[in-house]
């Protein structure tokens, strides 16, 4: 399988959004409508549809660092929401819709959707969820490999800094992510199998193409994945974000964990290292910031909060090198705080009570771009 000349550590993003109808606050169907009206748009070819008409995806280009990665994603949601406004629909972030009901919703008609429906059944209506899949560059293959194993020991911090699906069929979960476990029903989720390098995951790939069970890269559902005919790998675990802002900073902290990763090379990667990696990320999705943490090498276990500090101080060096310290400064002091986007939902719906009004705050906080997530510490 060819893999794609790329330059180690660029940077991209794709967001999953909410279409929400603002006279009942639940998922819209007009997935379609919307495309439709975006023929001609500057940013057309950089929004997509996804699986059911209640969502649409955003995607970035290529970029060097996240300031330029926020600026062009900025860009193509002020063109979006002008979009969104105009016909009447309200646009928001989030993992999960708090209350819509995956029997209601409707396939968005491409042949590849149309197959997976058949394929899956109620399964691709219940995979109205949402997320942030962010792509680092590798420039071989083999460092491809490398970087998505080695990233998995730390697919808790991801999921507990981006966590922003706490209700679900309209109630609390109890859980700061409710959409990992949703991702859990397809069969080719989770952890990628361990590889040794990429003529062995090269391998494996046409193995599980000669059985028919999967047709491409995109039949794999993993966490994180390489990307071939990108050149990246493509962390795809994080809840959408409520604000750009959010969605920046964990680009940057996968970016800066990856360039310490690479610059390092000194993290062994074997099979006994995938023994907790289910516990741990159950544990950040149900827990967040407080989960407990079996650390594959050392087999000790400590509180979250405490492993994503460590790995903070860590990676500062390198975030500085590429511009992002203040990013990572500020994430730190999120994992201080234990503040994440679950934490300010709860807030929200404990003083409003209602989660046709949490959605349209939700739909306001991305509209505007950003709020303090300090203002009732």
């Amino acid at each position: 399988m060819k893999y794609a000349h790329s330059r180690d550590l660029t940077l991209g993003a794709e967001l999953e959004l909410q279409l929400i109808n603002p006279e009942t606050c639940d998922l819209s169907t007009s997935a379609c409508r919307l495309m439709k009206n975006l023929e001609n748009n500057p940013c057309e070819k950089l929004i997509k549809p996804e699986i059911t008409q209640g969502m649409l995806e955003i995607n970035s280009s290529v970029h060097q660092n996240a300031q330029d990665l926020f600026k062009e994603l900025k860009f193509i949601n002020k063109h979006l929401l002008d979009k969104t406004q105009h016909l009447g629909i309200m646009l928001c972030g989030g993992g999960v819709h708090p209350f819509q009901k995956w029997k209601h919703q409707k396939i968005y008609p491409t042949p590849r959707f149309i197959k997976l429906y058949k394929q899956y059944g109620y399964l691709a209506k219940r995979f109205t969820i949402f997320g942030q899949h962010i792509h680092v560059g590798c420039s071989s293959g083999d460092k491809a490999i490398y970087l998505t194993m080695a990233l998995s020991r730390y697919v808790p911090h991801f999921i507990a800094l981006t966590a922003s699906s706490p209700f679900y069929q309209s109630v609390d979960t109890g859980f700061d992510s409710s959409r990992v476990s949703i991702v859990n029903a397809f069969p080719l989720s989770g952890v990628m199998p361990y590889q040794k390098n990429w003529q062995s995951f090269t391998e494996y790939f046409e193995e599980m193409r000669l059985l028919n069970i999967i047709k491409s890269m995109k039949d794999f559902y993993w966490d994180i994945r390489p990307k071939p005919e990108t050149g990246t790998v493509e962390v795809r675990v994080c809840d959408t974000p409520l604000t750009i802002e959010t969605a920046t900073m964990i680009a940057a902290y996968i970016q800066a964990l990856a360039y310490f990763i690479l610059e390092n090379q000194d993290t062994e990667i074997n099979e006994k290292i995938y023994m907790p990696y289910s516990y741990n990320r159950f544990q950040a999705s149900r827990y967040g910031f407080s989960a407990n943490f079996i650390n594959p090498y050392t087999k000790q276990i400590q509180i979250l909060q405490e492993d994503m500090l460590d790995t903070i101080e860590k990676i500062l060096p390198y975030a500085k090198i590429i511009v992002s310290q203040d990013i990572i400064l500020e994430i730190k002091n999120r994992v201080i705080n234990q503040y994440n986007d679950a934490f300010r939902l709860r807030s929200i719906y404990a003083k409003t009570g209602s989660l046709q009004t949490l959605v349209k705050h939700q739909a306001n906080i991305w509209s505007d771009g950003s709020f303090d997530y300090y203002q009732n510490k």
